[in-house]
This record gives C-alpha cells, structure tokens and sequence, in this order.
C-alpha cells in the first residue's frame, strides 16, 4: 500500500507540473500576441546630389544659353529679361512670339523659365514710342551704348499705361505651366527698381529734381505695380528687387512678394548686411504662424576669378536664400574650377530634404495598422514655402500594388534649414496583398502639381520614389527585412 500510495504521489506531482507549464506558457503566449511588437531601425544615406526642385535652384541666363546642350548640369531654370516695347509696340496690341517661344522651348526639354519684362536699360529705348506720345515725360540719356529715352516711372500716366499692359500679359500668363517666377519690372534700370544714379550717363540728381522725384512718389509708384502684378498673376510667384528701400522691402514681404538683390559682389559687403536683416526677418517660417517668403541673390557683374566667386557666394549662403542668378556669362566659357565651386553650393541652395531613418515594425498581419516613425532633415539654407506630401508604395517588382498619402507633421514649411524632424504615422496595410517579396517605398510630392520632389537619399530611384524595406508575405502574415537593398 505504501508502494502504491509513493506512485500516486508521483503521479500528481507531475500532473500538478504540467498544469502549471500549461499555465506559464498560456500566460507567456497570451502576452507575446498581446505586447508590442519588436522594431527594426532603417537608416538611410545622403547622397549630396544638386537636387532640381521646384521653388529654388541656381539659374542662369537665357541670353547666354540658348539651347539645352548649353546648360550646366547644376541647373534647369533659365531666366530672360524682355523689352516692353518688343511686347506691345502699339497701345493695345500685345505680341508674345518671342516670350511664348521661350517658354514653350524650355518646357519641352524639362526645363523651368522665368523672366522679367523692362521699360529701360543702357542699350536703347525700350519703352513703346506711344506712351510718349501718349504724354508721358520722356528723359533723354546718353549712357556708354548710345543714346535713349527713358520714362518718369512716378509719372501717374505712365504707371496707367504700363498697369493696363501687366493686366493684358496676366490674361496670357497668369499661371502658365513651367513658369518659375516673374520679376515685378517696369521700374528703373533693367526694370530693378532703382535708378541707376551710378551709371555714367543715366540719371542724374539735376533730372530727379525737374521731374519732382521724391521718396514718397517713388514709393506709392512701387506699391501701385506691386498691386497690378498681384492682381493679374495671383498663380504666379513673384519677386522685387528690393534695393536700398527698407520700406519697399518691408511691404513686399507683407504682400507675399519675393525679395531679390541684385548686387552680391564683395565690395558690397556692408550692403549684405542691410540685405542680411531683410532676409533673415522675412524669409523663415516659424511654428508660431509666420509664413515667409523666398529669397534671392544675383551676381552683381560677371566675376571669373575662382576665389572671389567662392567668397561670394559663401557670403549669399549665411542667408535663407531659395534662388541665386549666377550672371556669370556663358556656363561653357567659365574658368577652371568654376564649376566645381558652383556645384558645391548648388548642393545647398533652398530646402534639402533628407530621410535619415524610419523605425517599423519586425513583423505585422495584412489588412492591419502599423506605425512608422520617421526622421527627416532640411540640410539646405532655406525652408520649402509649400507643403509637400508623403506617399507610400508598396511594389511588386515594378508594378505598385499600394499607395497611401499622408501629411506629415509638422508639415514640411516648418522643416527649417539645419534641422532634423521626426513624427509618427499610421498605414493601414492592404488585406488582399498577395504572398510573396515585396517592396515599401515612400515618395514626397507637391499636392498642387502632383510632381515628385526629390530627395538627397542614395536609395531614392530615378523617379524620386525612397527603397525603405524589403518584405515578405506568407499566409496573411508580414515579415520586414531588417536591410533594405540599395538601389
């Protein structure tokens, strides 16, 4: 009895063990499905490529490069300056073959223009012959390329007839597809808003004063074509030429216009200064509800030497520039070593987004919700003035089998230059996925136009779409590649 009483005790204490094994695992398997799932880390490296977005870029002049083999590889925007006068010769009678033909030429091969048009520079009359004889004061002017007539720009006629001509350009080009930005011309020499009192020949203080040139005018002059350009180009980026007016640069801003300086050349420094303020104060976003606008340098004359254009241009690099004009004459013709500096800072010209790293989920089920954390950086000196979104595509070979947009947050107009960003989302993965290896990819794209903006990351493909992490389906269920291929 006591033999059989030892076997019974035995077998209850392995039948009480196993209870309890069944138990432990039971808890531990409930808690393995039910705790979060384990994550995978992806970072991702910068490719340090020029980057051809829209809204910023180096451009260069249509004067000079007239073809598409004449363009250097750090720029697709060309930029033109067109002559009132070649536009609407006769009052009412607007000719655009040549500004059409600009524009179209350029779209074609995958290019961006802008332009400007201008009623006086030193190479002739520009202005059409009616308004003259309309009755607005004309001033003659003997600069080094010969002689001209040039209009009282703060003359109210004259600023009546050159509006009524912006209204007939807006009905043509307001909006027009590859137009980058206008330029508010129709103001001074070369339409840049100021007189040109430095140039041999041109105006002069004696001039100023028999024509009741005062600040006051000259600025109401400024707002009314600011106005006019608004109203007839409300899709249209613009800029001015903001000069040495403190006041006409501030009420640009605050009318959503572009500031644009023309004179980056090193003995201008302390000008850089003045201008620095300028940009620095308007030309930011910030998370309190400031919104910028973009700014922008030109090249005061045609430099050559190597050192002094490096030296300008790390100067107009302290600022949130979006744009540069390199007015460096033709791009073929520069001197050794210019285009390497140059393409050095066209890798840092306006906002440069960079996906650093996104953390995923090891493993989920199809037809569920994961989260991805993501983390961005604007390694430009500008911030972006729209805000883009993010779309993931899941690819079967190249066949997209999912796409889905979300928003990021903050938005990318408050990825500001210097600064990395990161932010969690949802995506809801499809219930029909089929069984096999796939890829996530993501891509960022302009809302408005639908175009995809590129991105400095080495795994980002030939149409802008980033290689996040590879995958593979199995019975409903989703395994992550801790290694994404790159591409």
């Amino acid at each position: 009895m006591a033999f059989l009483s030892k076997i019974t005790k035995n077998i209850a204490t392995k039948i009480i063990l196993f209870i309890y094994f069944l138990v432990f695992w039971g808890i531990h398997t409930a808690f393995s499905f039910a705790g979060p799932p384990n994550i995978i880390i992806v970072n991702f490296e910068n490719d340090h490529s020029i980057l051809l977005n829209p809204d910023m870029g180096l451009y260069v002049a249509g004067w000079n490069h007239t073809k598409v083999s004449d363009l250097p590889p750090y720029t697709n925007l060309l930029y033109h300056r067109f002559m009132w006068k070649d536009l609407e010769p006769q009052k009412g009678y607007l000719t655009l073959k040549k500004i059409n033909e600009f524009i179209l030429y350029w779209r074609k091969n995958n290019c961006r223009v802008a332009f400007r048009v201008i009623t006086s520079n030193i190479r002739g009359t520009q202005t059409p012959e009616y308004v003259f004889n309309e009755g607005v004061p004309g001033v003659i002017h003997h600069p080094s390329k010969g002689v001209q007539t040039d209009p009282v720009y703060w003359n109210p006629l004259y600023i009546k007839l050159f509006s009524d001509f912006i209204e007939k350009l807006g009905k043509e080009l307001n909006g027009g597809e590859g137009i980058e930005f206008i330029d508010v011309g129709g103001i001074g020499i070369y339409g840049e808003m100021h007189l040109g009192l430095h140039i041999p020949g041109m105006w002069t203080k004696e001039e100023l004063k028999k024509y009741e040139f005062s600040n006051e005018r000259y600025f109401n002059a400024y707002k009314q074509l600011i106005s006019v350009y608004q109203k007839n180009f409300p899709k249209t980026r613009l800029f001015l030429n903001i000069s040495r007016y403190e006041q006409i640069a501030d009420h640009a801003a605050k009318n959503n216009l572009g500031l644009r300086y023309d004179g980056l050349i090193l003995k201008h420094y302390p000008t850089f200064t003045k201008v620095s303020q300028a940009f620095q104060k308007y030309s930011l976003n910030n998370d309190n509800g400031f919104v910028g606008v973009p700014a922008m340098y030109e090249f005061a004359r045609k430099e050559s030497e190597p050192s002094i254009i490096a030296q300008c241009l790390e100067k107009g690099f302290r600022d949130p520039i979006s744009y540069l004009h390199l007015n460096l004459g033709k791009s073929s013709l520069l001197k050794s070593g210019v285009p390497e500096i140059i393409s050095r800072y066209a890798t840092r010209i306006g906002y440069r987004f960079y996906l650093q790293s996104i953390t995923i989920p090891e493993a989920a089920d199809v037809g569920k919700t994961i989260t991805i954390n993501q983390t961005w950086r604007n390694e430009g000196v500008a911030n972006a003035y729209r805000d883009y979104g993010i779309r993931y595509n899941i690819m079967s070979g190249e066949k997209r089998i999912f796409a889905q947009v979300i928003s990021p947050a903050p938005p990318t107009t408050l990825w500001l230059p210097g600064k990395s960003v990161t932010y969690d989302h949802t995506v809801k993965l499809p219930s029909d996925l089929p069984d096999g290896n796939h890829n996530l990819y993501l891509e960022m794209f302009d809302r408005k136009t639908g175009k995809v903006i590129l991105t400095a990351n080495k795994e980002r493909d030939k149409t802008g779409n980033i290689n996040l992490v590879e995958f593979q389906v199995r019975n409903g269920k989703i395994i992550f590649r801790t290694q994404p291929k790159n591409i």
